[in-house]
């Protein structure tokens, strides 16, 4: 049969059952080549009915004379249906029978009731070896395609109860937005950070057939386990700033290929390597986060299984073709192991909880593989022994794992406090001395270091400025201290070395070009000293 001699394998098959009519092997395997091989269904149906007979707790025989009267298209549906699920019954592992009676419950249109089906039948026969077959691909695809179908409009009325019920834990409102300049799906805005009344849950139009409702549930949760961690004393930040750029970049400068070099050009090589950075730690903080407000999500908002199911898929496949493009382009292979290590990390989840195995197309090496099994091992460690903040413990010890300790740092809630508050009172200081012009050299000083950097900035589109700007921003949470005499640098203005008065400068003026109605809302009180530099540069300054 196997080398296509379907005729002599009939012929053996028939002698097979001569000699032992009740082979429950024999029979199958006769029935499969009349049926499947000659559709000679109604022959077929004679073999395989007498096979579930002759062994009526037999999962297999019960399950394929069902398949057949199925594909014969003459049949009982009652009766068909009620075969299925007898074999599930009998072996809950047999993927086989629960694509047969998802596909006879389709017919009738209930795609709720397959989604059901095809979940369970993919959750409970995920680790069976033998359903590692084109099987498993039918019935991902299958429901992948159910689950579109369920989750293709948004349930912003169960998004906005949830919005009430986390807004009631945290004390303060959350308000729900759309807005179709964003470019991300969803995005959390806190109200302590807009200067706000209430936070914003902010989502992009083009959510809503990627399992938006999902998706937004998800970081109502991420959201709701901050309020807890905060409350237990135990929430925390990733810290990437402008001391760990310039040590990143030191770090990966020898792991950088001549195809990498070849595919960005050398004007935007400095930025190319900043945004690894960006995305690696992105990465390195999010992972954990993801994985426990997911796993919350989906135990508790079962009802969303299909939404989940899109999300999941989804991104899965972006994540699989990111690291396709990564490997293309030459990124380092420091970078690439990180990444895939962390996406099988969620690969693995997005199995346990729906079904949907896509691990094996990340094409994990014998290293990575390794590596996500620390990484798996300190996710469910923590998962063991669960305590509001945990979720900080884990990116501490991907931390450790990927070996970046000296570009990134976790920072407790606490830590974090006392350097805002000192922060906030050196820049107020800052600001009383340049406001009462108490300290003119000051003044003078941020006036012609805004000379410069209005010449350098006006000199480049407006992207590039924005680049400029977000950089500094990032160092403008840490605070920028008008008396450091050097100490601070920019990587998309070529990490040269800067004192205070200058980055400040160049501060202001970056924001003043590339986003120039929120300069005010970053409080710095440099209007005056920009008009005058504006003026003295119009003169040839």
């Amino acid at each position: 049969m196997m080398e296509g001699n379907i005729d002599d394998a009939i012929e053996k098959a028939k002698n097979s059952l001569k000699l032992n009519p009740k082979n429950l092997y024999a029979l199958i395997l006769y029935g499969n080549l009349l049926g499947r091989d000659k559709g000679l269904h109604g022959e077929a149906i004679k073999w395989y009915k007498r096979a579930s007979e002759l062994y009526p707790e037999s999962s297999l025989a019960v399950n394929n004379y069902a398949g057949c009267l199925l594909q014969s298209g003459n049949y009982d549906k009652a009766e068909v249906e009620g075969l299925f699920r007898k074999a599930i019954s009998l072996d809950k592992t047999n993927i086989q029978s629960y694509y047969g009676l998802a596909s006879l419950v389709l017919e009738s249109g209930n795609y709720k009731e397959a989604f059901e089906i095809v979940r369970d039948g993919l959750m409970n026969g995920i680790e069976k070896p033998e359903n590692n077959l084109p099987i498993n691909e039918v019935m991902t695809e299958m429901l992948v395609r159910i689950s579109r179908e369920l989750a293709k409009e948004l349930k912003l009325d169960v998004v906005k109860a949830v919005c009430e019920e986390v807004g009631r834990i945290d004390g303060v409102d959350i308000e729900l937005a759309e807005d179709d300049g964003l470019k991300v799906l969803v995005k959390m805005e806190l109200a302590e950070r807009y200067g706000r009344n209430s936070h914003r849950l902010v989502y992009s139009p083009r959510i809503a057939d990627k399992g938006g409702t999902y998706l937004l549930v998800q970081e109502l949760e991420k959201h709701r386990m901050h309020v807890e961690a905060k409350s237990a004393g135990r929430d925390a930040s990733f810290v990437c700033d402008s001391a760990g750029a310039m040590k990143f970049k030191d770090w990966i400068m020898p792991y950088i290929t001549g195809k990498f070099r070849a595919c960005v050009p050398v004007s935007k090589l400095e930025d190319a390597i900043d945004n690894l950075r960006i995305g690696l730690g992105g990465q390195i903080m999010n992972t954990p986060l993801d994985y426990f407000s997911e796993k919350r999500t989906a135990v508790k908002y079962r009802e969303l299984g299909p939404d989940h199911v899109v999300a999941s898929y989804l991104l899965c496949a972006e994540a699989i073709e990111s690291a396709k493009v990564g490997e293309a382009s030459g990124v380092p292979k420091r970078i690439l192991h990180a990444n895939k290590a962390m996406n099988a990390v969620m690969f693995m989840l997005h199995k346990e909880l729906t079904g949907l195995d896509m691990v094996k197309h990340l094409r994990l090496e014998t290293e990575e593989e390794k590596l996500v099994a620390t990484l798996r091992n300190a996710c469910k460690s923590a998962e063991a022994n669960h305590k509001p903040g945990c979720e900080w413990d884990v990116v501490r010890v991907f931390v450790e794992v990927l070996r970046v300790a000296d570009f990134f740092r976790v920072e407790d809630s606490a830590s974090k406090a006392a350097e805002e508050q000192r922060r906030k009172d050196s820049n107020q200081s800052f600001q009383e001395r340049i406001k009462s012009g108490s300290d003119p050299a000051l003044n003078m000083a941020i006036t012609m270091h805004m000379i410069d950097a209005i010449k350098r900035l006006e000199g480049l589109d407006v992207e590039r400025v924005r680049i400029v700007a977000a950089q500094i921003a990032m160092l403008g949470t840490r605070g920028i201290s008008p008396d450091k005499k050097s100490g601070y640098s920019v990587p998309a203005l070529g990490n040269e070395d800067m004192s205070g008065p200058r980055m400040l400068a160049y501060y202001y003026v970056s924001w003043k070009i590339g986003f120039p109605e929120k300069v005010d809302v970053l409080g710095l009180p440099f209007a005056k000293e920009y008009e005058m530099a504006l003026s003295m540069k119009n003169m040839g300054m």
